[in-house]
């Protein structure tokens, strides 16, 4: 949240990243074993909904389609964008869920995560780039109504 206002000087973006954060926060707290700290704390936590990968696939597919569907219909500009990202996140999470599972972590495993992140990243930058709020006051709903 910190970095986000020094970067863009904007309140209200820092507030959503933090937001956004936290919330990604609870939703690991349903599916990751105890492994989860409080700022690095000593108590874990974690509900190990992952234990039941047919029910963590449900939640998760359910959270990205309703965020999707929640963009949509928010903003307007092109369809394609937003499919192709989503497209790429099904992909990268298919992958994750039904390739193999990595042996070890090393440089080959980070790599390759920091990269789809990356690609993920960008994706969605082009995404926010080609969509607007349907009012045109941003998905945060600042300013003037018109």
């Amino acid at each position: 949240m910190v970095l986000l206002l020094l970067m863009r000087r904007e309140l209200v973006t820092a507030l959503i990243g933090g937001a956004v954060v936290l919330s990604h926060w609870f939703v690991d707290l349903l599916v990751h074993r105890p492994d989860l700290t409080l700022a690095g704390g000593e108590d874990r936590y974690g509900f190990g909904l992952w234990n039941y990968p047919a029910a963590a696939i449900i939640l998760e597919l359910g959270i990205t389609l309703a965020a999707f569907l929640w963009y949509i219909s928010r903003t307007k500009g092109p369809v394609m964008p937003p499919w192709i990202l989503l497209a790429f996140l099904l992909l990268i999470q298919s992958i994750n869920w039904f390739g193999p599972s990595p042996t070890e972590a090393g440089p080959a495993l980070y790599l390759t995560a920091l990269a789809s992140f990356g690609l993920a990243a960008w994706i969605a930058s082009w995404v926010g780039t080609s969509r607007r709020h349907k009012d045109d006051r941003g998905l945060a709903g600042g300013g003037p109504r018109r």
